[in-house]
């Protein structure tokens, strides 16, 4: 299933400023008629070690920002 959603936003007087449009794509939804067809391969991450690790602290007050 495909989700499609159109977005704008005015001023005052009603001038459009921005238009945004964002789309879903939502696996295994749908029932809209004919084959399905076969899933593809599950995505499995490899059986080794990462290629980078990356590790950013957050600031101590971060906590009282986003509550």
């Amino acid at each position: 299933m495909v989700i499609v959603t159109d977005t704008s936003s005015n001023d005052a007087e009603g001038n459009e400023l921005v238009f945004n449009q964002s789309t879903l794509f939502i696996r295994g939804m749908g029932g809209f008629g004919g084959e399905r067809g076969s899933s593809g391969e599950i995505n499995k991450p490899p059986d080794r070690e990462p290629d980078a690790i990356q590790d950013q602290q957050t600031l101590p007050q971060q906590a009282l920002i986003y509550r």
